[in-house]
């Protein structure tokens, strides 16, 4: 994972300070540079194959791929660290209403628990942000979903199949 996040770091530093020697290079143009820089990472049988569009969106400045179908959060967590990448982890309520119209519907979170009754258990580097659904005990799940236009977080059954959403 290190060695990933260097060379995405390292990508990163050469498209912001090198942009001569990249052909075709558009300071403007986001989306096409996260592909060039996401193409280091993903095989292009992968990208054409089970992923969606792969785009940066600021001022997020994270680089996003929609798994083209619905997985189980099982699936959805190895897919995503078969890319080097993780599940998404939303910082901003901006940022989950953009992730839930890319999702159109439902998308994984990381974080599970081990009941009902239990606190979920985030990745180390989750940003500190909630966007919790009102009435949350409504559902039940032992792992984290976010729905709605707004991205609202929401328990779900790990088995249930829903969109994935990789971030860079």
């Amino acid at each position: 994972m290190y060695v990933t996040c260097l060379t995405l770091l390292l990508g990163v530093y050469l498209m912001t300070y090198m942009p001569k020697y990249i052909s075709g290079y558009s300071p403007t143009d986001v989306s096409v540079n996260c592909s060039r820089l996401l193409s280091a990472f993903v095989p292009e049988e992968k990208r054409n194959t089970t992923t969606g569009v792969m785009q940066c969106l600021p001022p997020h400045g994270k680089c996003y791929m929609v798994a083209r179908s619905p997985m189980v959060h099982k699936k959805a967590v190895e897919y995503c660290e078969s890319l080097g990448a993780t599940i998404v982890k939303p910082e901003s309520d901006e940022e989950s209403e953009m992730l839930a119209g890319l999702a159109n519907g439902t998308f994984h979170l990381p974080a599970t628990r081990i009941s009902e009754s239990d606190y979920y258990d985030f990745p180390e580097d989750m940003p500190v942000y909630a966007n919790w659904i009102c009435f949350r005990e409504l559902y039940h799940g032992l792992c984290l979903a976010a729905s709605t236009k707004k991205g609202l977080w929401r328990p779900l059954d790990c088995h249930s199949p829903v969109a994935t959403i990789c971030q860079f």
